[in-house]
Order: C-alpha cells, then structure tokens, then sequence
C-alpha cells in the first residue's frame, strides 16, 4: 500500500508541475505522456528494488539436520549343538551324543519327600532276634505238626501289654492269633519275648510260608514280621 501511494504521489505532482508551467514564460513543448512514463518506470524500479532487499534482509530458516538412527548392533549368535547333543559339524539329524534323560538342571534341589520319617526311639518297634525253633528252609512231611517258636524283641518304649496281639496275615498253615493277656507275658521295652505256635503243614508238596506281626492296642501295626519257611515233601 505505501508504494502504491508513492506512484499517486509522484503523478500528481508531475500534473502540478505542468500546470504552474503553464503560465510561465514559454518554454519548449514536453511530452506529457513520456513523463509520465518515466515517472511510473522509476516507481516501479524502486518497487522491485525494494522487494528485492526485504527478500535478502529474509534469511529462509534452514531445517534443522536430522540425526540419523542408530543402527542395532547384533551380538555374537549363539552357537547351538546339532540335534543329538554332538558339536561336531556333521548334519545328519540325530548323530552325535544323546541328550541326557532325568537329569536334573545344574543347582535344582529336588523337592523333600512328603513322607515324614521319624527320628529317634517309637512307642511301639520290635525286632527279630533268632528262629527257636524250625528255621526257614526245614523239610516236613504234608500234614505233619509242629511248633513254631521266635525270640523278638521289644525296641520301642512302650511296654506290650494287654490289647498286644501277633496277629495271624493269613496263609496255608491255618494259623491264629496270639494275644498278651497273662501279665507274665507282658513286655517291657528292651526285653525278648518267645511266641510259639502249633501249626500243620499243608498237604501240597512245595515251599510253604505265612507271616505274623505285631498289633499294638490302639490297632497299629508294627515291627517285624515273624515268618514261617518249610519244605513240604
């Protein structure tokens, strides 16, 4: 808008200028129509002159550089072994060493059993001590009887008394149980005790055998087995 004000400016005042020529002393004719154009041409000149330094005196804003991504370095690739366990360089599959099977991991520890174990001396434990009489491997006749003694002894810390029984598991010689109801036949822990049995051998020809074991009165189980082991021909 300045520079357009400037033209308008600069035209009137060629316009004044000629008027107040026109009544002075003659002067030689001028060619109005010129001057106006070189009046134009000079405002337009120093239009475009103008233009030309706001141009310059504006530094275009250079773009910031871009940095460039990091390029991902890749480690050492593992090595694996070919299947088999082998680092040989063989590539037949399953040729080398075999895998190791139920071998546990470097620094497992393996889970405590969920069975608890007692430690130190039982109320109720015995142990057997010596055949009396007819020791394992004895030759009988079919149907023939006898007597079968152990000496076991007494490990725990509870005295066999009433309600003790060397119960009978069951078998071919049609055995029975033998309870502790006489005080005399009462054990004390450390002491032995003889069992006896009267007993038949079977009539079959062979390897006969049946087992006892003692129950405490609150009907535990314990101890050894008492064992009965003949040859029956």
């Amino acid at each position: 808008m300045k520079f357009v004000k400037t033209i308008w400016l600069i035209l009137l005042s060629a316009i004044v200028l000629s008027a107040c020529g026109a009544g002075a002393t003659a002067e030689p004719t001028q060619d109005l129509g010129a001057i106006q154009t070189q009046a134009i041409q000079t405002v337009v000149a120093q239009f475009n002159q103008q233009l030309t330094q706001t141009a310059a005196a504006v530094s275009p804003t250079v773009p910031a550089s871009l940095t460039p991504l990091a390029t991902a370095t890749l480690g050492t690739q593992p090595t694996f072994a070919p299947v088999g366990g082998s680092t040989s360089t063989a590539t037949t599959p399953g040729v080398g060493t075999p895998f190791a099977f139920n071998t546990p991991a470097s620094g497992f520890t393996p889970i405590a059993s969920p069975v608890q174990t007692q430690s130190g001396p039982v109320c109720n434990d015995s142990a057997f001590v010596e055949d009396v009489t007819i020791p394992d491997g004895t030759e009988i006749h079919p149907g023939f009887n006898f007597t079968k003694s152990w000496l076991i002894k007494n490990t725990g810390t509870c005295m066999w008394d009433e309600g003790y029984v060397l119960v009978y598991q069951g078998g071919v010689f049609d055995g029975y149980d033998v309870p502790l109801k006489d005080p005399h036949d009462f054990v004390k822990p450390g002491d032995t005790h003889k069992f006896e049995l009267n007993l038949t051998a079977p009539l079959k020809e062979g390897e006969a055998q049946d087992c006892w074991k003692m129950k405490a009165d609150n009907g535990e189980y314990f101890g050894t087995y008492l064992c009965v082991k003949v040859m029956v021909d």
